[in-house]
């Protein structure tokens, strides 16, 4: 079941997006990067508002966004009794994120450009 998001997004939001789609980025990591460029920093709760992504969803995306050094994240405690939250901020601008995709989809077409020519090398004639 796709969830609805609770707060509306901009042209220039979905725009993004849609780039970071583009290069390969899935949904729920675009959709969490998206909303830290235009909320700086954010609780989960907002995270599943302004994405639509469920819970557990975004718990794996924010693991894997830490992972490769996208995002971080600090707990926050409430001035009165309660778990501490979590709060996710980029940790890197759009041009440093932009350029960490690139050297990414660089290295992919040069490792994909090596095995098809070893497939060309190695292939036995008829």
């Amino acid at each position: 079941m796709k969830r609805i998001r609770k707060i509306k997004t901009t042209k220039a939001s979905n725009e993004l997006e849609t780039l970071l789609i583009n290069t390969g980025m899935s949904r729920p990591h675009s959709l969490i990067v998206s909303c830290l460029v235009n909320l700086k920093e954010v609780a989960v709760s907002k995270l599943i508002d302004y994405t639509g992504l469920l819970q557990p969803e975004i718990s794996v995306a924010t693991v894997e966004l830490e992972k490769a050094g996208i995002i971080n994240f600090k707990l926050n405690k409430l001035p009165a009794k309660g778990r501490p939250y979590k709060s996710y901020t980029m940790m890197l601008t759009l041009d440093q994120l932009a350029s960490k995709l690139e050297k990414s989809i660089k290295e992919k077409i040069k490792s994909n450009n090596e095995a098809i020519k070893r497939l060309k090398e190695n292939r036995k004639p008829n």
